[in-house]
């Protein structure tokens, strides 16, 4: 029995919280999570994950280069099937080998990353335009093999709309794994990552690889994106690479700040708009998307933040004045 059923707002964020603490203390196992928290938990490390290179990305302003990788991996999960399939494994769920699915999104950014390279530095065409052909081309041909090939899996649809309502034990773990993955690299390169994304030249006389960081943070893209798509769908990944980081940097200027708050933004996204998908569904008897409900709200906390600085501006000009 889901200790959330028939849980309005205000009540369901209460009992979270009390069994959050029952978590803690071992009172409870994680065996004895409902639905509802898995939801969480999932978006909470999802959060974690989408939120550290959410900043460098857009930093970079490799943001177009994410938005292109999140759908050139079609392509690589494609290819990890057929791969799978050609050893005649016995293929009941595709993310019972999360090792294939991190070797298919190795394989999408280094194609998408070497397919720009070429149009933009080969062919000298503008380097926007060149993403958007490097992104069609891969699109569709991963979109042409799904259909080919997995005509009875509705592979693509999963892929590409996700359902964060359907998460489950095992998208949990996944998704802990890449947060983790994430925060290591994080922890390794912030350094590098910091000097090259505010002064490339610096950077480069002090002997720190411009490229390394780079196609580091392709890589974890792609499998951010990858690890994400079930529970999650393209829409939330690429809302919360962009709205958790625009929300912090909102809040301050400080780089270390900056990527300690945009999870957090995430997460405070996530919890509400799981307990208002319970509430809607408890009260009004209708079941919408948690996921697009999610991403409304990361959307309302932005605004918020718009509000707060437009309304602090205005205090500061009637102190002067």
């Amino acid at each position: 029995m889901n200790p959330y059923w028939d849980l309005s707002f205000f009540p369901f964020l209460q009992l979270f919280f009390y069994r959050l603490f029952l978590y803690a203390t071992g009172a409870l196992s994680f065996q004895d999570l409902s639905i509802d928290e898995v939801q969480i938990f999932s978006l909470f490390f999802f959060s974690i994950a989408t939120g550290i290179i959410g900043v460098f990305l857009l930093l970079r302003r490799m943001l177009m280069i994410a938005t292109a990788l999140s759908h050139t991996v079609l392509f690589g999960v494609i290819i990890a099937f057929l791969s799978i399939r050609f050893l005649l494994v016995d293929l009941s769920d595709l993310y019972q080998y999360p090792i294939y699915l991190f070797i298919s999104a190795l394989f999408s950014a280094w194609i998408t990353a070497l397919l720009e390279l070429f149009l933009t530095k080969g062919l000298g065409i503008q380097k926007d335009a060149g993403i958007g052909l490097a992104f069609n081309a891969i699109f569709a041909l991963g979109i042409l093999l799904v259909t080919l090939f997995t005509r009875n899996m509705h592979m693509g649809i999963d892929l590409v709309t996700g359902s964060i309502d359907g998460a489950c034990l095992q998208d949990l773990r996944l998704l802990f794994y890449v947060a983790l993955l994430n925060s290591a690299f994080l922890a390794a390169l912030y350094p590098a990552l910091k000097i090259t994304s505010f002064d490339p030249i610096l950077a480069k006389s002090l002997g720190s690889s411009l490229a390394l960081c780079q196609y580091v943070l392709l890589f974890l893209t792609a499998i951010t994106i990858i690890a994400s798509f079930r529970a999650t769908g393209i829409v939330l990944v690429l809302s919360f690479l962009v709205v958790p980081y625009l929300c912090a940097r909102l809040c301050t200027a400080h780089l270390s700040k900056i990527v300690f708050f945009s999870p957090l933004f995430g997460s405070i996204a996530s919890i509400v708009g799981v307990a208002f998908s319970r509430h809607i569904l408890s009260v009004y008897s209708v079941a919408l998307s948690t996921g697009a409900l999610v991403t409304v709200f990361l959307f309302i906390e932005y605004g918020c933040m718009l509000a707060y600085q437009s309304i602090r501006r205005q205090m500061r000009r009637q102190v002067i004045t």
